[in-house]
């Protein structure tokens, strides 16, 4: 893979902060926070900030202004002072291109009146903390790719400064301490509800905070039809399972494409209604000739997949919640980002035996799956679905930062 732009630019690369970022009434971490930027060596940086408590490895960092350009990266979680951050490094140059602190505790609220205030494009950092009575926080330093007719400048590097107020805060985007963009972004519910941004094809989209996703799963591990599904392991006998869970809704068979006499495939679908919360379900059963055989008879498959197909259980999950699962989280992490336990969305059994489960969260709309293998303490595959706004769907994981504990 040939070095990229940024990988070249980055050697060069000399970052100009804001004149004025918050310095007084700063956490530890927020201070620890000041001691590295965007450009510096990552190996040297993660050294001197401590342990690594997570690393995602081969994560696609989008850098182009036009959201072109590629960058393959490491993701690094680390503490600060005890409070969490993330550090971003391309793996060709091995520098950091994006830096950010990943809880809002690291910035404690200014007496400023953040909601009532707008800041214009071009106004400088010096001239929005006048305004506001106070300097702002540095929040993420990331840089984005040179340009492609001009790759010996170097790239240029956004900070998003914010001016929290308890409630909120206002965020500035800001570009060689002038102001790109500002909105104001309420806290609590007002996260979940809020509307995307408009894409922008010159500068990226104001990051935001997101919180986890509101988790349904709950409402699946209360359902007659779930907790059929999952009391059947792989390798049970169609048989069995017929017995367990009585006449299937329909049986679809796959059959040989050089011998239409052999069944190679059936496939059970099962339908549940639950009358009291009003929600329907669907299952499907898949199995395959017993040891021995090559073709199916009358009822002797074996189950070796199985699968959630459907349902109306209400989704509370959004697009923009489904960059955050990230290959290689445990099970642990995907809970932090999506709220709590996923469901067996899906169980296989391969042609090596080693089962796979599929946890699944979300729903219409919004979808994220990751595969463990059995045995597995991280995920190993993800998979996904969306639908709806233009804006929402083209949500990626470096817009939002996911709030830590």
């Amino acid at each position: 893979m040939p070095i990229s732009l940024l990988s070249l630019a980055l050697a060069a690369l000399v970052i100009t902060l804001p004149a004025t970022v918050r310095a007084d009434s700063a956490t530890p971490g927020y201070k620890k926070f000041q001691e590295f930027k965007v450009g510096d060596q990552g190996k040297e940086v993660l050294a001197k900030v401590g342990p690594v408590e997570a690393s995602f490895d081969g994560f696609t960092y989008r850098v182009g202004n036009a959201f072109n350009n590629l960058e393959q990266t490491v993701i690094s979680r680390v503490r600060l002072a005890g409070e969490p951050a993330e550090i971003i490094v391309a793996k060709q140059s091995g520098k950091v291109v994006r830096r950010q602190l990943s809880s809002p505790k690291s910035f404690p609220p200014l007496k400023v009146p953040a909601a009532s205030t707008t800041l214009l494009p071009g106004m400088t950092v010096d001239e929005a903390s006048k305004k506001l009575g106070a300097p702002p926080y540095l929040w993420i330093e990331f840089a984005m790719a040179a340009n492609a007719q001009k790759p010996d400048e170097a790239p240029p590097v956004y900070q998003t400064l914010i001016w929290p107020d308890g409630s909120g805060q206002l965020a500035a985007l800001v570009l060689d301490g002038k102001i790109v963009k500002a909105e104001y972004q309420g806290g609590g519910e007002a996260l979940l509800s809020s509307a995307p941004q408009p894409l922008d094809p010159v500068h990226p989209r104001i990051p935001r905070w997101l919180m986890p996703a509101p988790n349904n799963n709950g409402v699946f591990a209360e359902l007659e039809g779930y907790r059929a599904y999952l009391a059947i392991p792989m390798g049970t006998s169609e048989a069995d399972v017929a017995g367990a869970l009585g006449k299937a809704s329909s049986i679809s068979e796959t059959k040989d494409k050089n011998d239409a006499a052999k069944i190679t495939q059936r496939v059970h679908k099962y339908e549940f209604k639950d009358a009291a919360r009003n929600i329907s379900s669907a299952y499907m059963f898949f199995f395959v000739p017993p040891a021995g055989k090559d073709a199916l008879g009358a009822n002797d498959g074996v189950l070796n997949k199985k699968n959630i197909f459907a349902s109306t259980v209400a989704n509370t999950m959004r697009p923009r919640h489904i960059p955050q699962g990230l290959t290689g989280m445990t099970m642990a992490q995907l809970e932090a980002a999506f709220g709590g336990p996923g469901r067996v969305h899906e169980q296989r059994l391969p042609p090596d035996g080693k089962e796979v489960t599929v946890y699944g969260w979300g729903g219409q709309g919004a979808f994220f799956a990751m595969d463990f293998p059995a045995g597995a303490s991280a995920g190993t595959k993800t998979s996904s679905g969306s639908s709806g706004d233009k804006d929402e769907l083209a949500s990626r994981y470096e817009e939002y930062v996911l709030i830590l504990p």
